[in-house]
Formats: structure tokens, sequence, C-alpha cells
């Protein structure tokens, strides 16, 4: 039967709309997935910046005729500042997390008894309670 073929109680007009509408679709999927990729390709080419500063020191010793001293002292200033940055979020997420303590004892043993009572039979109970209760695997600490 053609596309312009009726079959039992069929509009050819309706059929062929609907066969156009799911090809427009389908080519419309396939070029937003191909943009993706080839926005992930040539973003992989690029690779992701060394260090947090990277985009800015290359704008600046691009705009900035520097000597190499300079050009090594303003990269080591860079460094310095980052690092320094990362001190003050190190200090701030274990002063949080000191805060936080509590809260994170009571939704780690929250989820320890959902794992127990929902997840391992109940012949492992016993077994998950005395791993449990030796904590040489204690929950991560995220400050870390």
């Amino acid at each position: 039967m053609s596309a312009t073929e009726a079959g039992p109680g069929g509009n050819p007009g309706r059929r062929l709309r609907a066969w156009i509408g799911a090809l427009a679709l389908t080519a419309a999927l396939a070029g937003g997935v191909a943009g993706v990729l080839l926005e992930r390709h040539r973003q992989g080419a690029a690779g992701p910046p060394e260090w947090q500063f990277e985009a800015y020191e290359r704008h600046f010793l691009a705009s900035f005729e520097l000597s190499p001293e300079r050009a090594r002292l303003f990269s080591q200033i860079l460094r310095h500042y980052q690092r320094d940055l990362e001190g003050i979020r190190q200090g701030a997420l274990e002063d949080s997390m000191g805060t936080l303590g509590p809260e994170l004892k009571r939704l780690g043993l929250r989820y320890r008894d959902l794992i127990r009572n929902h997840v391992l039979p109940e012949p492992d109970r016993g077994e998950f309670d005395r791993l449990a209760q030796a904590e040489p695997w204690s929950a991560p600490n995220p400050a870390q």
C-alpha cells in the first residue's frame, strides 16, 4: 500500500504528516546529539584549564609585554594567590563541618538504618551491626 492509499479507516494525509513529523523529530534529535558531541570534542581538544587562573594569566601576558622575569613573577604571585584562596576555603569548610557535625551524624544514622533494615536480609544484619560497631571504616569526611 502506498503512502497515499488509505488503509482500513485510515486517512492518507494524516499518515503522511505523521511520518514527516517523525522524520523531522528524528532529524532534530540527531542534530542536537551531534551538537553536544561536537562541543564535548571541542572542549576536550582544548582541555580543562591547568589551574584556576590559567585563562587570566594567558590573557594578562598577551595584553602586556613583560620581561621573562616579570612574567615569571606574575605567575608566582597568581599561584600564591590561589594557594591562599584554597587555604581560606579549606578553613571555612572545616569551620562549617564543626557546626554541621550533629546533623551529619543524624543523617548517617538514618541511612545506616535504611541500609541495615531495607537492603540487608535479616540473617546478615548481625554481621552488619558488628562491623558498624567496630567503625574501622567510618563515614568519609568531606572536609578532607
